[in-house]
């Protein structure tokens, strides 16, 4: 994508900034494409819809899979199961296979058994070669990020009835190009039965914040830039300690420079929900303190 694209105000590339969705003027004749199909396009859909119900909306993304949903709050959660992970292979189709096994032996819903990894996965991140980590990021990440970063039952039942109703389309496909024109934006398509194109009145990104410390906000590429910090091998944020100190050009740890959530993410994986979150913040407040 280029400069052009990036600065044409017809392409969304952040929707959480303030008032990003607020300044388009949405039409029903032309579709909005947006990028992705995970909680964030769930979200952009609602804001969209909660507008105007017949708002043309078409989601893509490469495998074109929703987020699973949530069970019901009323069923209590059973965290009784337990998980021998000290015997789990350190590869990530090894463990791919042991969540699996856990999940059929099992007697209760496979939420749950996830839900029993959330706190545990930094530790089994943490077990992974760079390679496995690599391997787990091309093939798996999509399929563990469908099941573990769900929908409510009332906003699953949302995207099925405006997926019943036409005004919200899953594409599988990989985005190859986007064109700015005069009257849409052209946006190119690698699907599994050949290349397409859409005509958008606007494109909304909806893969989630870049980390990678070129594109990043203009501190952390400031900062990257004055040799404080650099990327992770995985380029999902900063490097750094197990003290979650940055790692800089030089591979010097910075005690001084601290970070917490998703820049960790090549360090811990799992670090941006608001649990997660929040006890990070409270370490990190107990250790500057």
């Amino acid at each position: 994508m280029d400069a052009s694209v990036r600065n044409d105000p017809r392409y969304i590339g952040d929707p959480w900034n303030i008032g990003a969705l607020d300044a388009a003027s949405w039409s029903k004749d032309t579709p909005i494409v947006l990028i992705g199909t995970g909680l964030t396009m769930i979200d952009v859909t609602l804001t969209l819809k909660a507008r105007d119900p017949m708002l043309q909306c078409i989601a893509v993304s490469r495998r074109g899979l929703l987020p699973t949903e949530h069970r019901p709050a009323s069923v209590p959660p059973d965290y009784s199961q337990a998980l021998d992970m000290d015997r789990w292979p350190a590869t990530a189709l090894g463990m791919l296979r042991s969540v699996r096994r856990a999940i059929e032996e099992s007697n209760v819903d496979w939420r749950e058994t996830i839900n029993l990894l959330r706190p545990l996965t930094p530790s089994l991140w943490s077990r992974l070669p760079l390679r496995e980590k690599s391997r787990f990021a091309r093939r798996l990440r999509v399929f563990w990020d469908v099941h573990r970063h769900r929908m409510a039952p009332v906003i699953a039942e949302h995207v099925r009835t405006s997926i019943a109703s036409g005004t919200l389309t899953i594409r599988r496909g990989q985005i190859t190009a986007i064109h700015a024109t005069p009257t849409s934006m052209v946006v190119g398509v690698r699907g599994p039965a050949g290349d397409f194109t859409i005509d958008a009145a606007y494109v909304v990104n909806c893969t989630g914040p870049d980390t990678n410390l070129v594109r990043a906000s203009a501190l952390l590429t400031r900062l990257a830039q004055r040799g404080l910090v650099r990327s992770d091998a995985l380029t999902w944020g900063i490097d750094a300690d197990d003290a979650w100190c940055a790692i800089d050009r030089v591979g010097q740890v910075q005690p001084w420079l601290m970070s917490f959530g998703p820049l960790l993410r090549g360090l811990l994986w799992e670090t941006t929900a608001v649990p997660e979150l929040r006890a990070q913040a409270e370490k990190l407040a107990s250790r500057i303190a």
